[in-house]
């Protein structure tokens, strides 16, 4: 199953400045797509990129130790399977 992870840009930039550039999750995470979203009035960058279900809790995994403020977002996407 394959899920769609969706989070702001300056968040997504944060989490990859803390990955491995050769690690799994490097390799997840390069293939997002950023795309204008309307947020309190204004556009705002969002990120979206597609992993498999172990992929997630993986990232999971992963941003609970090198940036918690990630976890959201992953876990929403990794409930929504649920």
């Amino acid at each position: 199953m394959r899920l769609l992870i969706t989070m702001p840009l300056d968040r997504y930039d944060r989490l990859m400045w803390k990955v491995g550039k050769f690690s799994r999750a490097y390799e997840i995470m390069q293939n997002a797509s950023i795309e204008p979203c309307l947020s309190d009035n204004h556009f705002a960058h969002t990120t979206k990129f597609l992993c498999r279900l172990d992929e997630a809790k993986m990232l999971l995994n992963l941003a609970s130790r090198v940036y918690p403020t990630a976890i959201p977002d992953i876990a929403r996407a990794i409930d929504s399977t649920k």
